[in-house]
């Protein structure tokens, strides 16, 4: 429950490339109006929990988008990790689960904020 975004939450998209690094740099920052909005809430709140296992993320540039919102006015922030397929979670700027990222969720990611950069 502490992963749930509620329907009608504002959503804002953040591209960020080199993400972690002293040269980390924010590309670009959407704020979704109601529609897209909706559309990122569903497919956040459907995504499941990590498995655990390990996984390969060869093709890591460190490119993240961060979906930010505010529930009961506290910051939840998904950051998508597309190199490893996964979602990490943090509310408070307190690390919750890891979620699995779906086709569905890439897609539309992707559609609202463009292709990641070449590395």
């Amino acid at each position: 429950s502490d992963e749930f975004i509620p329907a009608g939450t504002a959503v804002t998209l953040v591209a960020i490339n080199h993400f972690g690094s002293s040269d980390a740099t924010t590309l670009r920052t959407r704020h979704l109006d109601s529609t897209d909005g909706a559309v990122v809430i569903k497919d956040v709140n459907a995504l499941l929990p990590s498995d655990g296992g390990a996984m390969g993320c060869a093709f890591d540039t460190g490119y993240r988008v961060q979906i930010e919102t505010v529930v009961a006015g506290t910051p939840l922030v998904f950051s998508y990790w597309p190199a490893c397929a996964q979602v990490q979670v943090s509310r408070a700027r307190t690390s919750l689960l890891t979620l699995s990222s779906s086709a569905a969720f890439g897609n539309e990611i992707t559609h609202l904020m463009g292709s990641e950069p070449a590395p």
